[in-house]
């Protein structure tokens, strides 16, 4: 679609379907990825900016701020929409360092300006409110704020996100995630996270397209790193032949890596474009070292999980397989059934909260930040 151009005085308006940018400003009328969507403000008047529409795999446009060669290397953006498509203030900076470099967003570079991403990114987070040890700890608030809010606030920090949203079956919650403004969607009772995940899918129906990247983001995990959650959702952007991805991390010097409550993983030799695939997961202690050389460390497994949209659909339909049983670990069905889990290996340092003792542990580390 060819945007249509008119003259208003010194200004030239393109009308890129719902798109209408000036010179001076950008409006947004519909909801677009959060660190893109925006109006440019306080944009000198004599240099035209012109927006350019692309239709990506999902069929939403991405929005590319094109310049002249003399066009400022920065520019500010005033707006951006949360995941219920509402309207913010903030303000962010867009930084080229050349004509022909891409555009960064406060350093990070973003996908739509250097490598085409294959499609959007959803965090998706299962949350119940049962739980044998710590029973409604969704939304333990003795930090001001409910748990399941602090990780919704914390995904947001991964730039790499589009969208999240929080699965549960739980009215409870369903109220509580609204009253801070995040996106929920109520399901069914089901057996395990991933299904109560594939039933969320399901139900977006044509919003969400075969290559995007599903992430399955635990609910009681506030202090997850960004950081791990834009390696994860990279590594499917960039090994087109893995279907799922999950992580590696070396165990912290307390960790006992012979507590069947970690689960170890071991995985392949990275290749010469340093992609890993899983060999095994299991709650033993693997490798066994058996003549004590120490050439090879346990490496844990932290429970963060991405998905082809098209493959975590398929997956809730393969039959339960004899070691995902034994070891009660879902991700062996894969495994077992022949498809390949690539691997990020990286350093992950926060943990999950599966007792009132590690919250009351997390209320003090938030003290402490505070003070």
């Amino acid at each position: 679609m060819r945007p249509r151009s008119t003259k208003n005085g010194n200004r030239v308006e393109h009308d890129v379907g719902s798109f209408v940018t000036t010179s001076v400003r950008t409006n947004v009328v519909n909801s677009c990825p959060p660190d893109m969507s925006g109006h440019a403000a306080d944009m000198i008047p004599d240099i035209e900016t012109v927006i350019s529409e692309r239709k990506t795999r999902s069929g939403r446009p991405d929005i590319l701020a094109g310049h002249r060669s003399n066009f400022l290397h920065k520019k500010e953006l005033s707006l951006f929409f949360d995941d219920l498509g509402y309207p913010h203030v903030r303000t962010c900076t867009f930084v080229r360092t050349s004509p022909l470099a891409p555009l960064t967003l406060n350093g990070y570079v973003h996908p739509m300006t250097s490598h085409p991403s294959s499609g959007q990114v959803i965090a998706l987070i299962p949350a119940r409110y049962e739980s044998t040890r710590f029973p409604g700890k969704p939304l333990a608030n003795r930090t001001g704020k409910p748990l399941i809010q602090h990780v919704v606030e914390r995904v947001r920090q991964a730039s790499s996100v589009d969208r999240i949203i929080v699965a549960t079956d739980d009215q409870r919650i369903f109220e509580a995630v609204q009253s801070f403004g995040g996106h929920v969607m109520m399901t069914g009772e089901h057996l395990n996270g991933t299904s109560r995940l594939a039933e969320v899918v399901a139900s977006l129906g044509d919003a969400v397209t075969d290559d995007d990247v599903i992430l399955n983001v635990q609910g009681d995990e506030p202090e997850v790193e960004p950081t791990v959650i834009n390696q994860l959702a990279d590594v499917l952007r960039h090994d087109p032949d893995a279907p799922m991805a999950t992580l590696a991390s070396s165990f912290a010097p307390h960790e006992d890596a012979s507590n069947p409550n970690i689960v170890k993983v071991v995985t392949t030799a990275p290749d010469d474009a340093g992609r890993c695939r899983a060999l095994y997961f299991s709650r033993s202690l693997i490798p066994f070292d058996r003549d004590g050389r120490g050439d090879v460390t346990p490496m844990k497994h932290p429970g963060l999980y991405a998905y082809r949209r098209s493959f975590l659909l398929q997956y809730v339909k393969l039959s339960a397989t004899p070691l995902e049983q034994t070891e009660c670990l879902e991700q062996l069905r894969a495994l077992e059934h022949g498809y390949p889990i690539a691997i990020v290996r990286t350093q992950v340092k926060h943990h999950g909260i599966d007792t009132p003792e590690q919250y009351e542990a997390f209320v003090q580390r938030m003290e402490t930040e505070r003070t």
